[in-house]
């Protein structure tokens, strides 16, 4: 699940690829839909404040009172803190719609290794609470979820993917003007550390 700027997008991956029928896209759900929601005069000063300001509150209870805090010239109410997320959890177009929607989309046999083994990168995945509010969204769904954890920064963990298969020995050969490979074919040239979830002997 890449919680990104303007959107959200969602993909089921198995065995280290990609099934495209999966693929899904939460348009207007995304860190710009919450910064929209705080005091600030422009986008950009409002997406700044997001992670540092933004929470998510637990399914079906109000935040508890707490401090306004001042950031970047404005003052923003402790309730603002917390509401300005929900438009994350619409209930039929948000987060947990959209990875709802991406599990019935994948074949039968995958759905349980799936629902357990969800990621949440991009600039979202940032927002306290996020993960948790996303797998009690899920479990009200029927859906019996759990989250990874990014083996690195959560906002960077799909650069980061895209960077180890771009670098991989047969791809930068692309680069060169060499035809690019069929990655489902494809058995060597991958660095190790992508190789065996990619690739089966």
């Amino acid at each position: 699940v890449d919680v990104g700027s303007s959107s959200t997008r969602c993909a089921a991956v198995v065995d280290g690829f990609l099934l495209d029928a999966t693929l899904s896209y939460a348009d207007g759900f995304g860190v710009d839909a919450v910064a929209a929601k705080l005091p600030y005069e422009t986008l950009e000063r409002a997406r700044a404040a997001v992670a540092s300001l933004c929470f998510v509150r637990c399914r079906g209870k109000e935040a508890a009172s707490g401090p306004d805090v001042a950031f970047e010239g404005a003052s923003v109410a402790f309730r603002v803190r917390g509401d300005s997320s929900e438009v994350l959890f619409d209930d039929r177009e948000g987060l947990a719609a959209l990875v709802h929607g991406v599990l019935r989309a994948a074949p039968i046999d995958a759905r349980a290794a799936l629902s357990k083994r969800v990621l949440v990168v991009g600039g979202g995945s940032l927002i306290p609470g996020l993960e948790t509010r996303l797998l009690d969204e899920l479990r009200a769904l029927g859906v019996d979820a759990g989250v990874l954890t990014a083996p690195c920064a959560s906002c960077d963990a799909a650069w980061v993917g895209a960077s180890l298969l771009a670098a991989s020995t047969t791809l930068t050969g692309a680069a060169r003007g060499d035809s690019l490979p069929d990655l489902f074919e494809m058995r060597q040239g991958l660095p190790a550390v992508v190789a065996p979830q990619c690739v089966s002997d």
